[in-house]
C-alpha cells in the first residue's frame, strides 16, 4: 500500500530486473521478459554441452599438438576458443557445423556396409524378436538351422560371458529350445568376445511334446530340464549345436560401444 495515497500497487518489483513488472496476483518472481531470457540462456547452455559431448565422442583425445609455430607473432595462430567461450553468431555457428557433422557421420553409418569379420547373422531390433524368430524356427522344424542377432548397449557392469549366460538362461526358460544347457562343449572367452556352444537334444523328445514346448501358448505343464519324468525320450542321437555369441560391436554412428548377441542353431545333417 502506498503511503502516501493509500493505494494497494498492481505491481511489484522483479527479483532479476528490479522493475516493478510482476502482477502481485501472479506467483513468479521473475517477469516475463526474464523468464524468457533465462529459458533461451539454458537452452544455448544445453545445446553448448550436447555439442561438446558429441565432439569428444568424435576426438576423445583432443586436437593434435602443433609441432612447430612460425617464429613471427603476426603469423601465429589465435589459441581455439572452447564452445562455451564463443558469442553471438561466431557460437551459432560453431553449434550448426557440430550439428552437420553428427548428420553425415549418421547417414554414412546407415549407407557404407558395415565391416563383419563373420558370416552375416539375420538382424533383429530388440531380444524379444530374436527370440520369437527362433521358437518360430524350432516349431517349424525340430532340425532346424537358424542364425540370428541383436545388438544392446554395453553395460560396464556385465561383461561379455555373464551376457552369454544370460542369454543361455533366456534360451532354456523363455525360449525353450532343447539342448544340454548345464554342459558346454565349446567355450571360448577373450575382451572382444565370448562363445559358448551346447550340444543340441531336440531328439530326445517326442515330436507332439517338442511342439508343446515351442509353442506360444505360454502352458507350463511340460517345460525343459530336470524333473521331468513324463517327458517321452528316445535314444536317437542329435548333431545339431546350439551356439551363443556375445562380442564388441562398434557400429553405433556416435560411437557408442555395444554388445552384439548372436544365436546360432546349426545341424549340418538337415
Amino acid at each position: 500500500m502506498d503511503p502516501n495515497t493509500g493505494a494497494v500497487p498492481l505491481y511489484r518489483a522483479c527479483t532479476a530486473c528490479r522493475r516493478l513488472t510482476v502482477p502481485v496476483e501472479d506467483a513468479k518472481k521473475t517477469c516475463r521478459k526474464c523468464r524468457t531470457k533465462s529459458s533461451e540462456r539454458a537452452r544455448r547452455k544445453r545445446e553448448e554441452a550436447y555439442a561438446e559431448a558429441t565432439l569428444h565422442a568424435h576426438n576423445p583425445e583432443g586436437p593434435s599438438p602443433q609441432n612447430t609455430e612460425p617464429s613471427d607473432q603476426s603469423l601465429r595462430r589465435k589459441p581455439e576458443k572452447a564452445l562455451r567461450e564463443l558469442e553471438g553468431e561466431e557460437q551459432r555457428r560453431a553449434i550448426k557445423m557440430m550439428k552437420d557433422s553428427i548428420n553425415i557421420a549418421a547417414q554414412r553409418s546407415h549407407t557404407l556396409p558395415q565391416e563383419r569379420n563373420d558370416t552375416a547373422h539375420t538382424e533383429y531390433q530388440k531380444a524379444s524378436s530374436l527370440y520369437d524368430a527362433i521358437r518360430f524356427a524350432s516349431s517349424s522344424s525340430r532340425s532346424c538351422n537358424f542364425s540370428g542377432c541383436h545388438s544392446i548397449i554395453k553395460s560396464d557392469s556385465i561383461g561379455h560371458y555373464n551376457r552369454a549366460r544370460m542369454v543361455v538362461k533366456d534360451l532354456r526358460k523363455i525360449v525353450k529350445i532343447p539342448f544340454k544347457y548345464d554342459i558346454p562343449v565349446q567355450a571360448h572367452n577373450s575382451n572382444t568376445r565370448s562363445t559358448l556352444k551346447y550340444s543340441c537334444t531336440c531328439n530326445s523328445f517326442s515330436p507332439k511334446k517338442l511342439s508343446s514346448l515351442t509353442s506360444s501358448s505360454g502352458r507350463k505343464s511340460a517345460s525343459i530340464g530336470p524333473g521331468n519324468e513324463n517327458i517321452n525320450t528316445t535314444d536317437t542321437a542329435c548333431d545339431g549345436t546350439v551356439a551363443i555369441t556375445v562380442r564388441n560391436d562398434d557400429s553405433h554412428p556416435v560411437g557408442i560401444p555395444g554388445q552384439q548377441i548372436i544365436v546360432e542353431i546349426i545341424h549340418p545333417s538337415a
